[in-house]
C-alpha cells in the first residue's frame, strides 16, 4: 500500500491537504473530528486500504491544509469539500466517514455518496 500526500487548491486558492492510497476499489473519504487531524486514522489505514481507495482529508486549520480563519466555518468547509469531491471523483459510490457536522454538505452529493458512516 502506498499512501501519497497530495494537495488540492480550491477556486479561491486555499489548500486542502489529503492522503490517498493507490487502489482501484471504491473510494472511502475520511474526514477527521473537529479537534483532530488525518493522523487520527493511522492505526486503521493499512487494513482499510485492502478494501477501499482511501482519501483522508485534513480540514482547514489542521495538518498541511490552509490555516485561513475565514474558512473555519461549516459553510466554507462544506462548499470546498464539495468542490474537492467533484474534482476528485465521478464515481457513483463514495463512502464517507465523518463527524455529523461535516456531513451536512453531503446532501448536495446524494447521487455520489453510497453511505455516510
Amino acid at each position: 500500500m502506498k499512501l501519497e500526500n497530495c494537495q488540492y487548491k480550491t477556486h479561491d486558492n486555499n489548500i486542502i491537504n489529503y492522503y490517498e492510497t493507490d487502489s482501484n476499489n471504491h473510494i472511502l473519504l475520511i474526514i477527521h473530528a473537529q479537534s483532530a487531524n488525518s493522523s487520527s486514522y493511522s492505526s486503521v489505514i493499512k487494513k482499510l486500504s485492502k478494501k477501499f481507495h482511501l482519501i483522508i482529508i485534513d480540514c482547514y486549520g489542521r495538518g498541511k491544509s490552509s490555516h485561513n480563519k475565514e474558512k473555519y466555518n461549516i459553510i466554507s468547509q462544506g462548499d470546498d469539500l464539495i468542490e474537492f469531491i467533484q474534482y476528485k471523483t465521478a464515481e457513483k459510490y463514495l463512502y464517507w466517514v465523518t463527524p455529523l457536522v461535516v456531513s451536512l454538505p453531503a446532501i448536495s452529493l446524494q447521487n455520489q455518496i453510497f453511505a455516510i458512516i
